[in-house]
């Protein structure tokens, strides 16, 4: 759920990209105390964009590059986002009147052009009603929601539900591997739903370990995978997409729901759908 919490008071009155060197060096500094240490090198952290959202609010992109410590692989772009209303700093803020945070505000629309049959897990894709859910296995409400989806949608023809992972990494340590794991496999379709309708013990949930993992995925779901299949490339791509995806879309937490490429909230409007009820 958002939070709202004012994180540093910021003295303001000029865009912070035209701003002086100590007022953006505040901003990467607040940046830099919100990432997760363990685990996590970074380098090349910088102010990327900012832009105005309303009348109050500028959204301002930090960027930085990241990788699991004492990895070889490359270096991997991310994005945070931050609030300024020229007084405050926030990584996020709720109007009581519309009941929009401000990260909603910048949702964008899930393109047509962004649909992956990799990434369909029940219905038919040709289907009128597509539901997208950007999910990490850990995520609780994830859980819950793609169980119920389970019961719900099935195959059914007039639905499409796609799952777009993305490892919430600083609360989920686990969550990468899963999701690697689920993207390697022969089946995802199938094992995406037994990942998210299993029990997941806590060591396994706090572990980066491979083989801890490993041994995990193939009691739930019967496949035992290799190493070099999971930590390949082409997952490791696939994965990237989903993050870059989400970063487009505004998907900032899980789970981040669209319906026919439109940011929901709540479920009213799939509650329509699923009762065969013509959503406006």
């Amino acid at each position: 759920m958002t939070k709202i919490i004012t994180l540093m008071a910021i003295t303001a009155s000029i865009t912070i990209l035209s701003a002086s060197e100590d007022q953006a060096s505040l901003v990467l500094n607040f940046a830099k105390k919100q990432l997760p240490k363990a685990h996590i090198e970074y380098k090349n952290m910088q102010i990327t964009s900012d832009k105005k959202i309303n009348k109050q609010w500028q959204a301002i992109t930090v960027s930085f590059e990241a990788r699991q410590q004492g990895s070889k692989a490359e270096f991997e772009k991310k994005d945070n986002t931050f609030f300024m209303n020229g007084s405050y700093l926030v990584g996020d803020s709720l109007n009581l009147k519309t009941g929009k945070s401000l990260l909603e505000e910048m949702a964008k629309d899930f393109s047509s052009s962004d649909y992956r049959d990799s990434r369909l897990v029940f219905g038919d894709s040709s289907a009128k009603n597509k539901i997208v859910v950007f999910s990490d296995p850990l995520c609780p409400f994830c859980k819950e929601r793609i169980s119920d989806f389970k019961e719900k949608v099935g195959d059914r023809k007039d639905i499409a539900l796609y799952i777009y992972e993305i490892p919430l990494r600083r609360i989920h340590p686990s969550s990468e591997l899963i999701i690697k794991h689920i993207m390697a496999s022969q089946n995802p379709r199938k094992t995406t739903v037994q990942v998210y309708t299993a029990d997941i013990p806590n060591n396994v949930k706090t572990s980066t370990d491979f083989k801890t993992v490993n041994k995990w995925f193939k009691d739930a779901t019967g496949e035992d995978l290799q190493e070099k299949d999971v930590l390949s490339d082409s997952i490791a791509k696939e994965l990237s997409k989903n993050e870059a995806l989400a970063e487009k879309v505004g998907a900032r937490g899980t789970p981040y729901i669209f319906l026919n490429g439109k940011y929901i909230k709540g479920d009213a409007e799939i509650k329509k759908i699923l009762k065969n009820k013509q959503v406006k």
